[in-house]
């Protein structure tokens, strides 16, 4: 495998430079065009000069932000990088003008059945189109290329305005290109670079469908961008979004979901999924993070060298992290011939790892042949950082540190403010904070929802024969008993004295009596401390369309003495 990468202009000679570099006698051909100008004449000149000086090759690519060569990054220019296979196969498909409705999952299913072989190693993807779901693209073209890499990224806006993918010699604003590349000799590696720390307060999200997601912690999207990012970052949501993406952490991966637009409904289309129940926060650049995955891949290509680098920064790294980007691509090139561009997203997926997106940086190398034998005076090479780069490192650990501290701080109060210092589970304080959340989300959904009002009999007695740390032991006692046998998403507050409440979401009557009758029976019949036996009166009941926090309270408490009064230590339900 030979590559060579060529800086493009107006007055190019390209077939100058392909013979100088005696480009033309592989058995197959990749050329990726990647280009800052939107100009439609410009691009058809360069496809159309590739296609009469390259006739049989694969010719792909797109628009965007700026282009890397040569180790550095140009914000204004055109590359053609040329990639020639002794070994290998290049075919390629194309899905152009998809359907709004387009079934994205099926479709990169079938984009990758028209083009992948038995011996497929890589697939490369360039996409654009307004009504792309990049992540569903994703997942359908590796559903079933276990053994094969996927790589590429999202065509990004060029000068002008204008966001395209190139196919042979067809320029389209609205498609999906794929690039198979196959053969025994060839080995491709794709490496991420998560570049992100989280801030800010954890939120769930509540409502949600795919990439669309309308509501954060049961409150319009819009609106906790404007609480957190204020009003001034709504305006300007494009670069806000790719600034403070949304993190979510998936299989001890983090993952950056950026804000696509927004949607009159007060909710938000993203780049990526993201699903109901799923915490997130807000994030910002790391250059800590970043350098950490910089170090880790250099020495891996300096102990396996390979044929050529295909780099795709995430334009954020143009506003934030230039410096380090500029550093990390100087010494890309002294390992191997490198291009690359900046995007809005990248598709990143190797054997064993999920396909994500929005990654700051991928990096993928491809090698042909055998291993190439390592690069002795690569050993002991001094820091590629400049000092920009150590300074912006600095600045990020110490708000990345003071942030830990402030949240670790943040828990310890929130966890004295909402635990009851005796017993460890949920303060009354809390429980009705949770109770009026639990009930918003019955009424909205129309979902069952139970309440479990729980009271130790003959507690005074325990106090009065026994001493009150008898008394203080019943209570943990209870708690400690009480606290394996519920649900996770269940919620135990100690609400006052010797009353304890469980909140039951998703729970019918009928279910929770039951759960409630095994707890009466598993205090009764575990050793208790001291010498006194204990024993529960239990009130249950249900969630009415009616109901305040007060008439749900006010109708379990009448069940729970309804057994007070019937000889305790039995469960009532009060529908």
């Amino acid at each position: 495998m030979r590559a060579n990468t060529f800086l493009y202009n107006a007055s190019s000679e390209l077939k100058d430079e392909f013979d100088h570099a005696g480009i033309g006698g592989a058995k197959s051909t990749l050329v990726q065009v990647c280009t800052t100008s939107a100009k439609r004449p410009f691009i058809e000149g360069i496809l159309n000069e590739i296609s009469v000086l390259l006739p049989d090759a694969v010719i792909v690519g797109a628009t965007t932000t700026a282009v890397v060569h040569n180790g550095r990054t140009i914000d204004d220019g055109s590359i053609v990088s040329v990639c020639e296979f002794d070994a290998s196969d290049v075919s390629s498909s194309i899905a152009a003008n998809p359907e709004r409705d387009t079934d994205w999952l099926l479709l990169g299913q079938q984009l990758a059945d028209e083009c992948i072989r038995d011996n497929t190693r890589m697939l490369l993807c360039y996409a654009a189109g307004d009504s792309l779901n990049a992540e569903n693209l994703a997942r359908g073209m590796t559903d079933n290329i276990q053994d094969t890499v996927l790589a590429g990224c999202l065509a990004t806006s060029a000068k002008g305005g204008g966001c395209f993918v190139f196919h042979q010699g067809e320029i389209h604003d609205d498609a999906v290109v794929t690039v198979s590349l196959s053969g025994e000799e060839l080995l491709a590696n794709i490496h991420f670079s998560t570049d992100w720390m989280m801030l800010g307060t954890e939120m769930e999200i509540t409502q949600a469908r795919d990439n669309i997601v309308e509501r954060i912690n049961d409150t319009p999207v819009r609106e906790i961008y404007a609480r957190y990012l204020g009003d001034e970052a709504l305006a300007e949501f494009d670069t806000t979004s790719m600034r403070f993406p949304l993190l979510v952490e998936r299989d001890g991966i983090t993952i950056a979901r950026l804000g696509r637009r927004l949607l009159p409904s007060g909710g938000i289309e993203l780049w990526g999924n993201i699903y109901p129940g799923e915490k997130v926060r807000f994030g910002i650049p790391s250059p800590v993070v970043a350098m950490e995955d910089f170090n880790f891949l250099i020495e891996s290509l300096r102990e396996q060298p390979c044929d050529a680098l295909f780099v795709y920064p995430g334009q954020v790294r143009m506003h934030l992290l230039k410096s380090l980007t500029d550093d990390e691509l100087s010494q890309f090139a002294e390992t191997a011939p490198t291009m690359g561009m900046f995007t809005i997203g990248q598709f990143c997926y190797s054997p064993g790892q999920y396909s994500y997106l929005h990654y700051s940086q991928t990096t993928l190398s491809l090698t042909e042949g055998q291993d190439r034998d390592r690069d002795p005076s690569s050993v002991g090479m001094t820091n590629p950082f400049s000092p920009d780069t150590l300074e912006m490192r600095a600045v990020s650990r110490l708000v990345n540190t003071t942030a830990r501290e402030l949240e670790e701080a943040n828990r310890s109060l929130e966890k004295l403010a909402n635990t009851d210092a005796l017993t460890g589970i949920y303060n009354r304080h809390k429980g009705q904070t949770v109770l009026q959340q639990e009930l918003l989300r019955a009424r909205r959904y129309n979902r069952p929802l139970s309440l479990i009002m729980i009271d130790v009999d003959d507690f005074k007695r325990i106090n009065d024969n026994f001493g009150h740390q008898a008394g203080d032991d019943a209570l943990i006692h209870v708690a400690e008993t009480i606290q394996p046998l519920i649900r996770q998403t269940d919620f135990f507050i100690r609400w006052g004295g010797e009353e304890f409440l469980i909140i039951c979401p998703e729970t019918s009557l009928e279910g929770t009596a039951e759960l409630a009758d095994r707890l009466r029976e598993a205090v009764a019949t575990r050793p208790a401390p001291g010498s006194a036996t204990i024993t529960l009166s239990i009130g249950v009941t249900c969630f009415r369309p009616e109901d305040t926090q007060d008439s749900l309270i006010a109708r379990a408490d009448k069940a729970l003495y309804i057994s007070k009064n019937q000889g305790k230590n039995q469960v009532t339900t009060w529908n």
